[in-house]
Parts: structure tokens; C-alpha cells; sequence
């Protein structure tokens, strides 16, 4: 049954999976359609704009193309005129106009040089263009002075510059000859019927291309079954290199496209250039798709050759010794100055003016953070340690210098803070031993002293007993101090086995039942989980939990409970004991684990102090560890230890 239900469920997801293909492949599709639609329409929308479709005039003779026509021709006659006036005769070859040019005579008034043949076609209709040509120039269309859409009336021209008139006779509409004119009213006439609807068109399909675009977007890179970001080959590529390489393909179809110059009568033209437009438009898909896949993979950047060579470069120019770096700056920067004087011109030299002041500003700022610097560490040498250099503002190696200035001085000020404190500690350490030293070695005396003189036989039962707690006190202060100097040395060897925390947590409860009832506390264990192992040596992680019971029943306030708590956490297996504290723990938990160190600062229990700093030496000597905290009364350990 469960291996159908798996063939089920493999065969649900193909399905999906395929129909996710589909989805995408018809979105394409889709986009590539959207696309070259909105590029023909636009285009179209071009050529109407130009041909005067949108124009309130409606009127064709008032649209640029006709204006563009006329003023070409006229450059054509012009030039023509000037260089080779033999061929004035064939200037309207096959053209549907005629023309004439009238050049200055005295008084301002102007001859007829020369008429071109008439087309014999008075039934159509005609219309004048009129240009004031200075046609002595070199570039006549150029220098243009006026035009007026009218013929020349005959009269005088009082313009100096003016030394001819080209006067155009256009024939329109007019399909004797099929040249540009005709082409171009013939659009107009055929664009006046879509004046409307390709514009609406143009806007349904801009709404289209934005919804399917988003979709294409948010799908990208995401495949049915597939966990993050799916990459294809194209999408590994660097994409600096994907971007030449299709801005090549895009390059050599525009180069195609130049030589198209598409009419709406002209089927053949219309479709190549639909084709190439559309294989414009897949180039242009693919790319912003990789580019979308590539930001969601975060490949984008990194991904370049040009990021690794630039990365590269950056590597070397900082791993250079500040001399090489000075010497590379002033090198680039000296043949920037040389082809600037080269050039020899105004922007050149304003350039190296600007260059020289934008390098001035960094080396002015360099040498004022270096004085700061020079400031300062004159400063820490004569022992003050409270000026801290500013970085805020400095950069590169003079702010690593400053860094590693400020270092020192933290670094001096730790270790004098360091000094003072195993000073006071030393202080406190001679003081501590030699009380609690003094304490049980003076009433042993003292009780030697009673018995060598005359008493009774209860009261030698009682110095006896006295003298038996003293010297078990001064014992047990003895081999503790032993065995905290071994712990510290590292001269106590762990032998690191796998213990079940829960046994030995038990074992050492059960031990410690009977002094726990008798100081009225209540024990509470709780386990996360059972069975954790660990690895330490049980006859040392003993001695430990020995030593925080033995603090447990001297310290913790009575008729209150002892939590102890065992927890798994990254790897590590916590055992944590908490409890309250009887007197009240005014200091750190810092202090309390330095050696000599008792909850009651009167020291008026037994104990040497030392309990707390044994454990947690003896923890080291099994790669673990033992934090204390206070929080108020509550005191809590916590025995971290590796798990098996």
C-alpha cells in the first residue's frame, strides 16, 4: 500500500512539474508576442506622430515628414547647383515635382537660372515650397535662412546672405512616380483610419507585458519539487560575459534593422523586420530573466570576471607596503598630468587642475591624521592611557596605526587592572591562609596546654574531642590546598570515560539524602532527557558534585528547595543546581570562585574557601567548565560538560 501511495505521489509531482514547464513556456511565449507587438505598435505610432496623424491640423503638408521631404530635396538641388550644375536636369528624376532656381540680381531682385522639365500632370494638385538659400556656402541645407510653403511672388529680397531662391512645385497627391512623397502620404492616408485604435492597442498591451512580467519574475528560478534557486548553464556563465555576449547578438540584428525602412505597403520589409524585432525582443527576455535568477540566487555581483579582476587588483594594491602605494598613485597620477599637457587644451588643463586639487584633499587629510596620531602616542609614552585616538575619519593604514595604538593601550590598562587585582588578591590569600590556619593550630595548643594540667576525666574526654575537630579541621585545610595547587598545575590526571549523567546524578543524591534532610532541604530533579552520556572522568565530575552539595548545606537557606536541572544544548550536556542562599551574597560571582573565598565573609563556618575554585579547575581537567551566578539569594551552578 505505502509503496503505490510513494508511485502516486512521484507520479502527482511529474505532473506538476511538467504542467509548471508549460506554464512557463506559455508565459514566454506570451512575453515574446506582448513584446513585438508593443515594438510594432510603437513604431507605428512613431511614424504616425511624424507623418502629422496627431496633429489638429489634419493636414499632411503641415507634418514633419513632409517638411523633412521638402528640405532634403532642396539640399539635394542646392548642392547639386553648386557643384555640378550639368546635372541640374536629372535632380527630380523620377520625382514627383518640379522645381526652379532663381538667383540675385542687382537691387535685390532675382532672375529664373533654370526650370526643370514639367511633369504635364495640371490635373492633380499642387503645393509651392520656397527656400532662401545661401547656396555659395558649404553646406547650403545647413545654412538655410528661410523657407515658406508658397511660391515666390517676384518680389525684391533685401537679405544680403540671400544669394538664391529654390522654388518646389510637389504634385499631390500624385502616383506617377512611386517615390519617397508618395510613400509617405499614402501611410498618412492609411494611418488616419488607425489614429485611434493603435494607441489603445499599444496601452492593453503595455497592462499584458506588466502582468506577464510579473509572473515571469516571480517564477523565475523556481522549479516544481526543486528546494531554492535552480540555475541553468546560461546562468553560471559570468554574467558580465552573458551581458557581451548578448549585447552582441542584439548589435548584429540592429545592424540588420538599419537597413530596413518598413512600409506599411511593403509586406516583405514588414516581415523581416518583425522577425528581427523579434529575435531582438527574445535576446532582451532571456537576459532580464538571468539577471532576475541571478539576484535571487545573490550570484549577481560575484559572478564577474570583471568583480574578480577588480577584487583582485584591490588585493594587491592593499597587501603593497605603503611606500609601493604611494609610488603607484604618484606614477598614474604624474601620466595623467603629462596628457593633460599634451592635450594642450582649456578643458585639459581645467581637468588637471581639478585633478591635482581633489589629490591635494586625501594627502592634506593624511598629514592631519598623522599629527593626531604623532599626538596621541607621544602621549600614551608618557604614561597617560586616557587618550584614545579618533578613527572615525581615518582610512586605510593610518587607521589600522591607530587601531593598533588603541589596542596597546587597552592592552596596558587590562594588564595594570590585572596586576592591582593579583596584588589584592595575594593580600587577601596571605590573610585568609593564615587565619584559617592560625584558627585550629591555636586551640590545639591551647587544648595541649589544658591537658598537661590538672582536670577532670570529662573534661579531658571533652579536649580530646575538640582537639580531634581542630586537627581534622587543619587536615582537611591542608588537602585542599594540595589539591587546589595540583588542579591549577595540571598535575591531576582525567581519565575521560562515557557516563550516564542520570546515574551518577542519582548516586551522588542518594549520598548526600541524609545531610540534605537534616538541614531541611528538598531535592528536585528534572530531566529534558534521559539517558544523556557524557564524557568526563566519574571520580573527578564526584569530587565536583561533592563539593557543591558540601556548599548546598552549609549556605542554603533551610526548608527550601535544591533544583537540580540536566538539559542537552548545542552539542554540550548542562547539569544545572540552583538553590537559596541562607546569608546574604554581597559579591560577584568572580570573586566568590578566587581561592579562600567563603559565602560568609565573617567566616564563621568550616571550610577552607577553596571548594568552588577546586571544582572548577577540576572541570577544566575534563575540557568542561563550571559558571556560578547570583541573582539576589538565588545561587546557581552550572556544569557544562561535551556530550558522547
Amino acid at each position: 500500500m505505502a509503496t503505490k501511495w510513494r508511485i502516486a505521489m512521484n507520479n502527482v509531482r511529474k505532473a506538476k512539474r511538467y504542467e509548471n514547464i508549460w506554464t512557463k513556456t506559455l508565459a514566454l511565449i506570451l512575453a515574446f508576442a506582448l513584446g513585438v507587438g508593443f515594438i510594432i505598435c510603437g513604431f507605428h505610432l512613431v511614424r504616425m506622430y511624424e507623418a502629422g496623424v496627431f496633429q489638429t491640423e489634419n493636414n499632411f503638408y503641415s507634418s514633419r515628414e513632409y517638411s523633412r521631404f521638402c528640405h532634403s530635396e532642396n539640399y539635394g538641388i542646392a548642392r547639386t547647383f553648386l557643384d555640378s550644375p550639368e546635372n541640374l536636369p536629372m535632380a527630380n528624376n523620377e520625382k514627383n515635382y518640379e522645381f526652379r532656381i532663381l538667383t540675385k540680381q542687382e537691387y535685390g531682385s532675382f532672375h529664373e537660372y533654370f526650370r526643370s522639365e514639367s511633369r504635364n500632370i495640371s490635373d492633380h494638385e499642387y503645393v509651392y515650397f520656397t527656400f532662401y538659400d545661401t547656396v555659395d556656402t558649404a553646406e547650403p541645407f545647413v545654412e538655410s535662412l528661410s523657407w515658406k510653403q508658397e511660391a515666390y511672388d517676384g518680389s525684391p529680397v533685401y537679405i544680403s546672405s540671400v544669394n538664391c531662391i529654390i522654388e518646389l512645385k510637389i504634385y499631390v497627391p500624385c502616383d506617377v512616380y512611386e517615390d519617397s512623397l508618395w510613400k509617405m502620404y499614402s501611410d498618412y492616408r492609411q494611418y488616419r483610419h488607425y489614429k485611434y485604435l493603435i494607441p489603445e492597442i499599444t496601452v492593453a498591451l503595455i497592462i499584458a507585458g506588466i502582468l506577464v512580467a510579473v509572473f515571469l519574475f516571480s517564477s523565475a528560478g523556481h522549479d516544481y519539487g526543486q528546494d531554492g534557486i535552480t540555475l541553468n548553464l546560461l546562468d553560471r556563465m559570468p554574467f558580465d560575459l552573458f551581458t557581451a555576449f548578448m549585447v552582441m547578438i542584439d548589435i548584429g540584428l540592429g545592424m540588420i534593422l538599419q537597413d530596413i525602412s518598413p512600409s506599411i505597403y511593403d509586406i516583405a520589409e514588414i516581415s523581416v523586420f518583425v522577425v528581427v524585432i523579434a529575435l531582438m525582443c527574445m535576446v532582451v527576455l532571456f537576459w532580464l530573466l538571468s539577471a532576475v535568477k541571478r539576484i535571487k540566487a545573490a550570484t549577481l555581483i560575484r559572478n564577474n570576471v570583471t568583480y574578480h579582476v577588480l577584487h583582485f587588483i584591490y588585493y594587491l594594491f592593499v597587501n603593497l607596503r605603503m611606500v609601493w602605494k604611494i609610488v603607484l598613485i604618484m606614477a598614474i597620477y604624474g601620466l595623467f598630468i603629462i596628457i593633460c599637457i599634451n592635450d594642450s587644451s582649456d578643458a585639459s588643463t581645467a581637468i588637471a587642475v581639478v585633478g591635482s586639487l581633489i589629490l591635494a584633499m586625501p594627502i592634506l587629510l593624511w598629514f592631519i591624521h598623522a599629527d593626531i596620531v604623532r599626538e596621541k602616542t607621544e602621549a600614551v609614552a608618557g604614561g597617560d592611557m586616557t587618550q584614545k585616538i579618533d578613527i572615525s575619519h581615518m582610512h586605510g593604514a593610518l587607521k589600522k596605526h591607530a587601531e593598533n595604538i588603541n589596542s596597546i593601550q587597552d592592552g596596558i590598562q587590562l594588564a595594570v587592572a590585572r596586576e592591582m587585582k593579583s596584588e589584592h588578591l595575594k593580600t587577601e590569600l596571605i590573610t585568609n591562609v593564615s587565619h584559617d590556619i592560625k584558627t585550629p593550630l591555636t586551640s590545639i595548643i591551647n587544648y595541649v596546654d589544658l591537658l598537661q594540667k590538672e582536670h577532670t576525666e570529662e573534661e579531658e574526654i571533652q579536649y580530646l574531642e575538640v582537639l580531634q575537630r581542630q586537627s581534622s579541621r587543619l587536615k582537611k585545610l591542608i588537602e585542599d590546598l594540595i589539591e587546589a595547587s595540583k588542579a591549577s598545575t595540571g598535575n591531576i590526571n582525567a581519565d575521560i570515560t562515557t557516563i550516564n549523567v542520570s546515574e551518577i546524578i542519582s548516586q551522588s543524591i542518594s549520598e548526600y539524602r541524609e545531610k540534605f534532610e537534616e538541614n531541611s532541604l528538598e531535592v528536585v530533579i528534572t530531566e529534558e532527557k534521559e539517558n544523556l552520556q557524557v564524557r568526563a572522568d566519574g571520580n573527578l565530575l564526584w569530587r565536583v558534585l561533592n563539593n557543591l552539595y558540601n556548599n548546598i548545606c552549609k549556605y542554603a537557606q533551610p526548608n527550601t528547595r535544591v533544583y537540580v536541572n540536566v538539559r542537552e544544548q548545542d552539542r554540550n550536556v548542562i547539569i544545572d543546581i540552583k538553590n537559596i542562599s541562607r546569608e546574604m551574597l554581597n559579591i560577584s560571582a568572580d570573586e566568590l570562585m578566587e581561592r579562600f573565598v567563603r559565602g560568609d565573609s565573617s567566616r564563621h563556618t568550616e571550610g577552607s574557601g577553596l571548594g568552588l575554585n577546586i571544582a572548577r579547575s577540576l572541570m577544566d581537567v575534563m575540557k568542561g567548565s563550571l559558571d556560578i551566578s547570583i541573582d539576589g539569594d538565588l545561587f546557581k551552578s552550572e556544569i557544562t560538560l561535551p556530550e558522547a
